[in-house]
């Protein structure tokens, strides 16, 4: 259900008396003056007839603020484990300020659960901040219940059109059948995003049990035997959880490290498909390798060595086992999602490469960087804006990259600073900033995090100021420790992969989601069904594979195909 709005609203005067020692209005393009009395706006609703309304009370295009009057836009948002408080949070204070324009935030406590009751229930709110699969966008921009932001692009983008110079493929990723495109994409191009599916081991049990780092599955196997016997945590008690994880699907799952030593498994939500593309679309859960990764998996949960509440545990349960010490390893991107920063068990952590699989080669998923999707990473202006073209202009604003450090962190001087003279970047060239705190599971009220959309280029990115050898297994160090550990996955993945962002044809889009979910959720239950013993690799799997032909495998990919040909 729709949780209440929160409508506090903080008059101009307390914003600008609390912001004026520790803001500056970004540079813009043009000129001009913040205040105004505070009035509801009257312009002409959302159009979806490809024109823009243009208000007397907008200022030109680039020029701050971006109304003379004070105008009131609704955005809907998922609660965030980073932000206490959207309404009261710094750096909407900030914006307030810049553009003269007040955020009225509906939250959410589950998007999942809201998302599709609010779409099928025709009350939308003026903007969506929560993520939007290319099935929805296509569906409902079809329909005009995404408005087209074309025309807003062309006449107000200031912003996002150098977005779209610095990355080409932007444009056509948001550009859904029949020309429009109807969402604003969030834009990070990280490098240790390209290989998400890290594994972890504790590296002082490795060095008290005198083991090498594994290269093979056996080797893997043997690792996890030696920690659930050998009591590596040294407390006398038979504790030890070897190998954990959360979930099937996620980043912080160990099932896609393993499943890539016989398949190249890509689990980004609703992929699954086969690397490297080579211009026909399939999937890897129906293939012999695929049964072969289940065998080895259920082997590790029958001998106790994966964790039996593996599949059913939240990240914060990981966590506290990771804090308790029996955890031996543990799929994910980054340390910090499974450990707690700066801690003893933070430290103890490091990144092994892929294992040699089945076939004799090191491989593991390449998941494409820049432009996100799902998950928070598109906005959508909704038919019930009253003002588009005011809440275009604002969102195009934080693309503007001078924002970043305001969006990500806070202030300078606090949260983080400008790099000096001589220092060097992650990536070894002259370094362009560095974070002074960091705000990653840690919930605070003075940025928006990485919950609002931002334009970071891999330049940015790797233009943070490298760790000093002593802070590596730090909070502070952790940027450089996790591009370290994508060097051991890069040069075994296969950048030529199926598109990540697929817009299907409106006709047929409805038709498609329902079939997609139904059969990843079956392939998702299945495979955990097939590693805790619910069902057999051997007896069962011609059976699962009837019942993937019934959900509907073969109309899946044929509709998949046919999007992709369309593109091309």
């Amino acid at each position: 259900m729709k949780s209440r709005k929160l409508l506090g609203l903080v008059s101009l005067l307390l914003v600008l008396v609390l912001l004026a020692a520790c803001t500056q209005t970004p540079t813009t393009t043009g000129t001009g003056t913040t205040g105004a009395t505070t009035t509801k706006a009257t312009t002409t609703g959302g159009t979806t007839t490809g024109s823009t309304t243009t208000s007397s009370n907008l200022t030109p295009a680039g020029e701050l603020p971006i109304v003379k009057e004070k105008v009131e836009l609704e955005i809907l948002v998922a609660a965030s484990d980073t932000v206490l408080d959207y309404e009261t949070n710094e750096m909407t204070k900030k914006m307030e300020e810049w553009t003269n324009v007040h955020i009225n935030w509906t939250m959410v406590a589950d998007a999942t659960e809201s998302k599709p009751l609010l779409l099928a229930s025709g009350d939308y709110p003026e903007v969506f901040r929560i993520g939007m699969s290319p099935e929805e966008l296509s569906l409902y921009g079809g329909k005009g219940v995404f408005i087209d932001l074309t025309p807003y692009i062309d006449q107000y983008g200031i912003y996002m059109k150098k977005l779209f110079d610095y990355d080409p493929s932007v444009k056509q990723g948001l550009t859904i059948p029949g020309g429009k495109i109807v969402s604003m994409p969030t834009y990070s191009k990280t490098y240790h995003m390209t290989a998400c599916n890290k594994m972890w081991v504790n590296r002082t049990w490795l060095e008290a049990l005198d083991i090498e780092v594994p290269k093979t599955l056996d080797e893997f196997y043997n690792m996890l035997v030696a920690f659930k016997n050998d009591d590596p945590n040294g407390n006398n008690t038979a504790d030890e959880v070897p190998l954990t994880g959360v979930d099937v699907v996620s980043w912080n799952s160990s099932i896609p490290y393993l499943m890539s030593a016989f398949i190249v498994t890509d689990n980004t939500a609703g992929r699954y498909f086969v690397q490297p593309y080579n211009g026909t679309v399939d999937v890897v859960f129906d293939k012999p390798e695929w049964r072969e990764g289940l065998k080895y998996l259920n082997k590790l949960y029958a001998e106790g060595l994966l964790d039996a509440e593996c599949f059913t545990q939240d990240s914060a349960l990981r966590r506290q086992k990771v804090e308790s010490g029996v955890i031996g390893a543990t799929g994910s991107n980054a340390p910090s999602a499974f450990a707690v920063a700066d801690s003893e068990l933070f430290k103890a952590y490091d990144a092994i490469p892929p294992l040699t699989g089945v076939s004799g080669k090191q491989q593991t998923a390449y998941i494409p960087s820049g432009m996100e999707s799902g998950s928070g990473g598109h906005s959508t202006i909704t038919i019930a804006c009253e003002n588009p073209d005011v809440a275009f202009r604002w969102f195009d604003l934080l693309y503007n990259e001078e924002l970043i450090y305001d969006n990500l962190f806070g202030n300078e001087g606090q949260q983080w600073r400008k790099a000096d003279p001589g220092e060097l970047g992650i990536n070894g060239e002259p370094a362009i900033w560095k974070t002074l705190e960091g705000f990653s599971g840690v919930q605070q009220n003075i940025s928006w995090y990485q919950t609002l959309p931002t334009f970071r280029r891999a330049e940015w990115r790797l233009g943070e100021v490298a760790a000093k050898p002593e802070n590596y297994y730090l909070r502070a160090g952790m940027e450089t420790r996790i591009y370290d550990a994508t060097t051991l996955y890069e040069p075994h993945y296969n950048t030529n992969v199926t598109p990540h962002i697929i817009y299907i044809d409106e006709a047929v889009a409805s038709e498609y989601a329902d079939t997609k979910t139904a059969l990843y959720d079956y392939m998702y239950t299945s495979t955990a069904q097939f590693i805790t013993g619910g069902m057999n690799p051997e007896t069962d799997w011609d059976g699962y594979l009837s019942e993937l032909k019934n959900i509907g495998l073969e109309d899946y990919l044929r509709m998949t195909q046919e999007a992709l040909d369309a593109v091309d």
